[in-house]
């Protein structure tokens, strides 16, 4: 769906996963400190979110938060596609649903 975009969360900006498992790829993710990126935003601990991130090759800095939802109990990860590099700087993340290099990097 957005596999050829880029999409940038501001500060102050929240996007969580809706409806049970489900994954959404990104040509480009970038994320801003103070933003968020959460799972399953519903109270189900059997859900999962994951982003595929990457897909245009890029390199990108994720700078907020990304975790699950504090009342839902689902799983967040993220799947690396794409050349490029991407950096995991925001503080107080919990992918606790892992990450998967398929393609690039990944730096915490």
């Amino acid at each position: 769906m957005l596999e050829k975009n880029v999409v940038v969360l501001h500060e102050g900006a929240t996007m969580a996963s809706e409806n049970g498992t489900r994954a959404c790829r990104f040509g480009e993710l970038q994320m801003e400190t103070g933003s968020k990126l959460y799972g399953y935003y519903k109270s189900n601990s059997s859900a999962q979110a994951f982003y595929l991130i990457g897909h245009s090759g890029t390199d990108a800095f994720l700078a907020g938060q990304i975790l699950p939802a504090a009342s839902s109990g689902s799983a967040v990860g993220l799947v690396k596609e794409g050349s490029g590099t991407y950096r995991i700087t925001g503080t107080g993340c919990n992918i606790n649903a892992g990450i998967r290099i398929l393609e690039g990097s990944v730096l915490v």
